[in-house]
């Protein structure tokens, strides 16, 4: 089974045989053949933390940056022009609000 939006605290490996103990925040521990984990390196190096050091620490090194997706809709009128390309990177040094941008243009939306 799959479990969604369930918040784990420490994955250990099984007593006996092979896969994996997990603790979740409710209490509960489930057995599991397989483990997903859907979160930033810096979380899963604290649930790792039990079943494989090295490992933990590994994945402390990955550097983390927060994103941002956001979707704009214009009438094609509105660029009389259309943007070259598709977008573009600019150094942090370089001290802008962005560090990259990306866009996609939709066409069929009449203005």
């Amino acid at each position: 089974s799959v479990l969604l939006g369930t918040n784990v605290t420490r994955v250990r490996g099984a007593v006996v045989g092979r896969g994996y103990r997990v603790e979740l925040a409710d209490g509960r521990t489930i057995e599991a053949d397989t483990v997903v984990l859907a979160i930033p390196a810096h979380a899963s190096a604290a649930i790792l933390e039990s079943l494989s050091p090295d490992l933990s620490a590994a994945l402390r090194t990955i550097p983390f940056v927060s994103t941002a997706t956001i979707s704009l809709a214009f009438p094609w009128m509105a660029f009389p022009t259309l943007p070259q390309g598709y977008g573009y990177l600019s150094p942090r040094a370089e001290g802008g609000p962005l560090v990259a941008c990306t866009w996609r243009l939709v066409f069929g939306c009449p203005g």
